[in-house]
């Protein structure tokens, strides 16, 4: 409870982190203590101390490493690619691959999803537009079991290299459409 309130701000993170790393040490849990350096790591990032937010992230990663807890390893990939695409964006499509391996070997369709979106995003921030269309159809085929607002997103991202980058207004028309079809039916798309 405590690692998961950890979120709540970044002021009350680190009270709440360091009681569950407390607690958790206490009773020899070791996934809750690795979800709190999850959580702090991420409020570290937040006020904005990078070097001191990868560390904790690390320890978090080991322990998830050690416990074998593979979906927690691929939820800390994709986030972390998050957190390193402004500082290292090499670094971020590094999490991604890893999280892409774990996720493939579970058939986890969703984290799937996600991690090829975001993939997406990274190629298009490197400007390889068709790359990263790739990898929001890759998305998009995951996607499509769930109708989901994340399915709205990838048919805008998909609408938006055809509108910016590519120019062809038939298909950025279709895919918006799609979108906003899926905002509508579900709510407002500012709800994650």
């Amino acid at each position: 409870i405590y690692a998961s309130a950890a979120f709540l701000d970044s002021a009350k993170c680190f009270r709440y982190a360091d009681t569950a790393i407390e607690l958790s040490s206490t009773i020899q849990y070791n996934l809750g203590k690795a979800g709190a350096f999850r959580n702090k790591g991420f409020a570290y990032y937040r006020t904005g101390n990078l070097d001191t937010a990868i560390q904790l992230l690390n320890d978090a990663e080991a322990l998830y490493e050690l416990e074998e807890d593979t979906e927690s390893l691929i939820d800390l990939y994709i986030n972390r690619s998050k957190l390193e695409k402004e500082i290292h964006p090499y670094l971020s499509k590094k999490y991604l691959n890893k999280a892409i391996r774990l996720a493939s070997n579970l058939e986890h369709h969703d984290a799937l999803a996600s991690a090829y979106h975001q993939v997406g995003l990274w190629y298009e921030r490197q400007e390889k537009y068709s790359d990263a269309l790739n990898y929001f159809y890759k998305s998009l085929r995951y996607q499509k079991e769930q109708y989901s607002k994340s399915l709205g997103y990838i048919y805008c991202a998909i609408g938006r290299i055809h509108n910016v980058y590519l120019d062809d207004n038939e298909k950025t028309e279709s895919y918006y459409l799609k979108a906003l079809d899926i905002f509508e039916s579900i709510g407002s798309w500012n709800d994650k």
